[in-house]
Parts: C-alpha cells; sequence; structure tokens
C-alpha cells in the first residue's frame, strides 16, 4: 500500500513538471512571436514620393536634319526673331513657335535642347533644319535624328499633382515638384538662359540646377521666359530603428 501512494504520487508529480515544461515553452514561443510580428511593422519604411520623373513628350519624330549657319546669320526667322547661327535654335514645318525640342543624334549619341523659331526644312526626309551650334553639340552626320518635343501648352503651368516641366544642362526634360525648385533668375532669350544653365551647373556641380519655361500672357500675346532654377534633392532620413 505505501509502496503504491509512492508510486502514484511519483507519477502526479512527473505529470505535473511535464506540465509545467510545456505551459513555460508554449508562452515563451508566442511571447516571441508576438515580439517579430511588431518588429516586423516598425522596420518597414514608407516608400517616399519621387522627386522627379521624366516627362513624356507631346511629339516624337525620326529622320534626317541639317543645319544652317553664316547665309542666314543676323538674318529674320519665319517667327519674326533675327537667325543667331550660334544659339541653339531650329526650324520645324509645324512646331508652334516656342516648343522646345530635344534633338539626339542616335549615331553620335549626343543630344542639344533647342528653341523652334524658324520654318523648314522644305527637303524630303529632313525633320528640322538646326542651327550650326546645335549642330555641332551633336556631332557627327545628321541621317539619323531623333526629336522629342513640348511645345508651349506642356509647361503652361503646374499640374494637378503640382508638377513642372523643367530641362537640365544635359537636355533631360523632367517633372519636377514645383515646391522643390527655388527660381535664381529669368531670362527672355533662350540661348542666353541655357549658357547660363551650363555655367551654373559646372561651377556648382553638388548641387542641381534647370530650366523651368514659363508661358506668360504678355497682352497682345504670349510670351515664354526661361527661368534657371535649383532643385532640392535631399530627401528625409528614414527614421532610426534599432
Amino acid at each position: 500500500m505505501i509502496l503504491f501512494k509512492s508510486k502514484s504520487m511519483r507519477l502526479s508529480v512527473s505529470i505535473a513538471s511535464v506540465l509545467l515544461l510545456m505551459s513555460f515553452v508554449f508562452s515563451n514561443k508566442v511571447s516571441i512571436t508576438a515580439h517579430d510580428i511588431s518588429a516586423q511593422k516598425e522596420i518597414v519604411p514608407t516608400k517616399p514620393e519621387p522627386l522627379f520623373t521624366d516627362a513624356e513628350h507631346d511629339f516624337v519624330q525620326v529622320g534626317e536634319a541639317s543645319w544652317y549657319g553664316a547665309e542666314f546669320h543676323n538674318r529674320p526667322t519665319a517667327s519674326g526673331e533675327m537667325f543667331d547661327m550660334n544659339g541653339l535654335t531650329a526650324a520645324h514645318k509645324t512646331l508652334p513657335f516656342g516648343s522646345l525640342v530635344v534633338v539626339t543624334n542616335n549615331v553620335t549619341g549626343n543630344s542639344v535642347l533647342v528653341k523652334i523659331n524658324d520654318r523648314g526644312p522644305f527637303v524630303r526626309k529632313r525633320i528640322i533644319d538646326l542651327s550650326q551650334k546645335a549642330a555641332s553639340i551633336l556631332g557627327g552626320s545628321l541621317f539619323k535624328i531623333q526629336i522629342e518635343a513640348y511645345t508651349p501648352g506642356s509647361f503652361a503651368s503646374a499640374d494637378e499633382n503640382d508638377k513642372v516641366l523643367v530641362f537640365s544642362d544635359k537636355s533631360e526634360a523632367l517633372l519636377v515638384n514645383n515646391s522643390s525648385t527655388r527660381d535664381i533668375e529669368t531670362h527672355a532669350n533662350f540661348g542666353v538662359a541655357m549658357a547660363r544653365l551650363s555655367q551654373l551647373s559646372k561651377a556648382n556641380e553638388h548641387k542641381k540646377y534647370s530650366l523651368k519655361p514659363m508661358w506668360q500672357d504678355n497682352g497682345s500675346r504670349d510670351v515664354v521666359r526661361y527661368v534657371i532654377t535649383t532643385i532640392e534633392t535631399s530627401q528625409p532620413t528614414l527614421p532610426e530603428l534599432f
């Protein structure tokens, strides 16, 4: 009888020990799992909105190009402006005057940003007639040319997301958060504005400069002004996680 009681007690103690151990393991496992879920929620950062995106062109065309120079220098163009062979301008058959066009030579890979202020070329297969300066920047032959045009309407004002069209000194067309731009100076002449943009970009490589065209109502006619801006590129730092 004493032996039976002793065995019963030992069995009870063993069962109690096993139950206690299982309770500890289970509670510890639940605790660790809950901690892992909590940690995962903390370390997932919010994806920041991109500061700028590629702008979509209004018009694209592929073909041959030509150029004109000294023979027409200081003579009036179809828009009424005087032709400057050292300026960054071009002639196109149909694009509105004031349109800005990124011209790329698919042979050399070089690009240049020009303003349309003249009509032409009136030669089969040729899609644009460049100033001598613009053609020299593209380099090589002008048989494989692509143009991406941005008409005055595309940079009239900020869109519903407060984005504005700007151009870099490397002829990149971008849509930028308007609140991230800071206007520095305004020019009426496109060539002067582009030269100034290039000068500022070379002198201050740590800053991002751009050209922001502004289509303005000037009473009798609409005009384009070219605003040099800086773009704030710093992103907000992520919160410290540990």
